[in-house]
């Protein structure tokens, strides 16, 4: 390089042209002076297969496909780059915009199909994302869709009389028409359960009006009948005298009779079968029956067919609609531990009455009855010995002439019978103390 002045008459370093040439400004220009963009070259060695396809060079169309001429595509739509496999050639004539669902771009072509909306649409987007996917319409009709369903359009009329059940026979269906009929009715019906399994069952007869509460309605049966669902009230049972118990519960007006049932310390697990008649006495499993009697105003029995002393006795107690059909009540029940008397130890005599204290304190009397003088309120006489009420444990007894005392370890005196002048110590002086 060398200094010169150039045409502004100004110094400046570098390269003179004086070959009176201009540079050379495009491709295959002669009589002109090389530069770095336009260089010379050797026409005889200039091949096509050594010009990258698609360039021509003096004149020359180049043939050479080497990729190495081209940098690798990274974005969807370049052109005049290297097809990679994140970046494959696409045939833009297969396809169109409405083949790619909205929001994407494939090609440089952005898409315009939208998702499925409503069902039977056509032309939509159906993905694992939306609710309304592709359906085969092959096979598809109302005889396999549940009635009151739509599928792809189509309504379903499974099961109805024209696409009736699967296994469906001449057997009875169970309809909203005949329900009741046939449940109270003791033909054979059939019917599926929520897992389409069929079954058959059998109607029961005593599923009648008759049988069921007064204005109850049960599968469309309304009911008849005016008795007492509820077993009998205030249901008692007493041991009062060895070998003895007395049962007694409320009148049920409402009821034809009664049923008693017991067992022998355990509560009774027999219950009675609706229908089926008892009679005294019958060992079931799970309690022994005891009949008080066909009349609805027998509300009282005395248990003393073989009594075991000291032995708890539990019952229950059932009232029935009719002496026919016989529909049982809900049981009411009473237990009571039977008397168990070996001797006395002490006894005292009072005026046509005696009362002894057992070795466990309690007190039992016998005798005349009036003016409840034996603490068992009744007046009734007492053939032999009966626990005075109560279950008091006496440590002395003692008896006036229509009265008796009780001392207690503790001191407290209770007394029973005529309290004329005073002499139970109750405040009364007159009248009578049917129990201690």
């Amino acid at each position: 390089e060398d200094s010169f002045y150039n045409a502004e008459g100004q110094l400046s370093q570098g390269t003179k042209n004086c070959s009176g040439y201009d540079e050379c400004k495009e491709n295959n220009e002669t009589a002109c002076v090389t530069t770095a963009k336009y260089r010379s070259f050797d026409p005889a060695n200039l091949l096509a297969g050594n010009i990258k396809s698609g360039e021509t060079i003096n004149n020359v169309t180049g043939s050479l496909n080497d990729t190495n001429f081209y940098e690798d595509c990274d974005t969807d739509g370049e052109t005049g780059c290297l097809a990679v496999s994140d970046y494959p050639a696409v045939d833009k004539g297969s396809f169109s915009a409405s083949d790619i669902k909205i929001g994407h771009s494939y090609a440089g072509v952005e898409g315009t199909l939208r998702d499925c909306l409503t069902s039977m649409q056509t032309d939509c987007f159906a993905d694992s994302s939306t609710v309304f996917k592709a359906s085969s319409l092959t096979g598809l009709n109302p005889s396999v869709i549940r009635s009151g369903v739509q599928i792809a359009g189509i309504n379903g009329a499974y099961p109805s009389a024209s696409h009736p059940l699967s296994g469906n026979t001449v057997t009875n269906d169970l309809n909203s028409s005949d329900f009741a009929s046939l449940i109270s009715d003791s033909s054979v019906f059939e019917y599926w359960d929520k897992d389409g399994q069929r079954h058959e069952a059998s109607g029961d007869a005593f599923l009648n009006a008759a049988n069921i509460g007064e204005n109850l309605n049960i599968f469309g049966v309304v009911g008849a009948f005016e008795g007492s669902n509820f077993g009998p009230k205030n249901f008692i049972a007493k041991a009062k005298v060895v070998g003895e118990i007395e049962l007694s519960w409320d009148v049920d007006p409402d009821a034809a009779g009664y049923l008693v049932v017991f067992n022998k310390n355990s509560s009774p697990t027999f219950p009675p079968v609706d229908g089926v008649s008892y009679s005294d006495y019958e060992v079931q499993s799970g309690g022994t029956t005891l009949i008080p009697g066909a009349a609805a105003s027998e509300n009282f029995l005395n248990h003393s067919l073989n009594i075991e002393a000291g032995v708890d006795y539990h019952y229950a107690v059932y009232s029935y609609d009719n002496a026919t059909t016989r529909i049982y009540s809900l049981a009411s029940t009473a237990n009571v531990r039977s008397i168990e008397l070996d001797r006395f130890s002490s006894i005292d005599l009072g005026y046509a009455h005696a009362c002894g204290l057992a070795a466990d304190g309690r007190a039992f009397c016998w005798g005349a009855g009036s003016y409840y003088r034996n603490g068992n309120a009744d007046e009734a006489d007492v053939p032999r010995p009966e626990a005075v009420e109560g279950g008091h444990k006496f440590k002395k007894i003692t008896l006036g002439g229509l009265m008796g005392c009780g001392l207690k370890e503790d001191g407290s005196i209770f007394s029973w019978g005529d309290a004329t002048s005073g002499r139970l110590g109750t405040g009364d002086i007159s009248g009578e103390a049917q129990v201690p």
